[in-house]
């Protein structure tokens, strides 16, 4: 059996690489660690669904179709044709998706200064917005901040003028005007002139039908994550400073099974935009010790056994001293003020957890419909890998 298994592993390998988009081949934002089954991402600018043909000009000056798994960067612009749609990760649990016949630029790929350009045509916006990371929308004659978790939607017609529609969460403008675009808000800015009314949220089209759909489809992706292997790749890409818990809301998880880069929460439970539970997070960024003293070569957990030549003691960690000066500060990661400040939605979740660490959960800043919360004595006599509750979707 021995001799069987690396070529059966080699074969594996070999079909993940294959099937995993050219998006998750940065080095510096994916684990790739040899045996990894999850890839993981941290960055904005993929192309996770095409529908029909769309085309894109890279800020080279190259040009072509765009394709999924396409990586997008700063000056690129995409666009739809006739019968095109096409779907972009922002921040880690954040999309834009474009409808027939629009233009988009994407102007930054910044998390914490995502800036898009809707040139022409609809853009649908899904997005875990804060203080941290806010996303901006420019068009031709106004300029757009999503600051709070929602959806939003942008028009623009072929003289330039915008509508904004704001189906949950909250927006601001650079337009000189009093009144707040709220849910169940639009307003449209042509030049200096600008008109706030409500709307009715019962009409939805095609587009907006689509939307959510894909919505449903990338939150039950997340369902189906297999939360032992992806603890795996996890601590792979974390030990590669592949990603932290202080640079976006969570991660990109490529699923085979729905073939979509699906969103990782850091926090427990969280729902998205849309209303969807997301079940399956991990509890890694609430370790505070095995975050700020980070694992360096051959140690596990922070500190603990050895794993490297062959050793089999223990070895204390060389940490950092921006490290340690930054666990002294006990800095809340942004994902944790989002829940203290109860700016996202939250269920009861399934949890990843982590080698060596026993999952917590933050019963203090939890909140659900149900408003119920289960007792620390019954949290404790989970298993260390891995911590399972139960609710029911909404």
């Amino acid at each position: 059996m021995r001799q069987r298994t690396v070529p059966f592993l080699g074969i594996i390998s070999l079909a993940l690489a294959l099937i995993v988009p050219a998006f998750a081949q940065d080095s510096k934002t994916l684990s790739s660690a040899a045996g990894d089954v999850y890839v993981i991402s941290a960055k904005a600018g993929g192309i996770n669904f095409v529908e029909g043909s769309a085309s894109v000009r890279r800020a080279d000056g190259r040009s072509g179709l765009v394709v999924k798994g396409d990586e997008l960067d700063s000056g690129d612009v995409v666009e739809t044709s006739g019968a095109g749609r096409v779907e972009i990760l922002l921040n880690p649990g954040s999309y834009a998706r474009l409808d027939r016949n629009s233009k988009v630029e994407l102007a930054t790929t910044t998390l914490d200064d995502l800036r898009l350009k809707v040139l022409r045509g609809s853009a649908i916006f899904e997005v875990f917005a804060s203080d941290d990371f806010k996303v901006t929308v420019n068009t031709p004659k106004t300029e757009l901040y999503l600051v709070k978790t929602g959806v939003y939607r942008v028009d623009v017609d072929e003289n330039g003028v915008a509508r904004l529609e704001v189906w949950n969460g909250r927006a601001e403008t650079s337009a000189d005007n009093d009144e707040a675009l709220k849910k169940g808000r639009y307003a449209t800015f042509d030049g200096s002139d600008v008109e706030v009314a409500k709307f009715d949220r019962g009409n939805k089209d095609e587009f907006e039908s689509w939307s959510k759909d894909r919505a449903e489809l990338i939150a039950k992706a997340n369902k189906k994550l297999q939360r032992r292997v992806l603890s795996d790749s996890l601590l792979r890409g974390f030990r590669a400073d592949a990603w932290d818990c202080y640079s976006s809301m969570g991660l990109w998880v490529y699923s085979r099974r729905y073939s979509v880069y699906s969103f990782l929460p850091f926090g427990y439970g969280w729902r998205s935009p849309y209303g969807y539970g997301l079940r399956t997070s991990t509890q890694i960024c609430y370790d505070p010790a095995y975050f700020y003293y980070r694992p360096y070569r051959g140690i596990v957990g922070g500190g603990g056994k050895s794993t490297g030549g062959g050793s089999t003691g223990t070895t204390s960690p060389q940490i950092p001293q921006a490290n340690i000066e930054r666990a002294n500060r006990n800095r809340t990661p942004p994902f944790q003020r989002m829940e203290q400040n109860r700016e996202v939605k939250r269920d009861w979740p399934v949890i990843v957890g982590t080698p060596g660490i026993r999952p917590t959960f933050d019963t203090g800043s939890r909140s659900s419909g149900s408003g119920s919360t289960k007792s620390t004595s019954s949290q404790q006599t989970t298993k260390s890998s891995t911590t399972r509750t139960k609710g029911k979707d909404n």
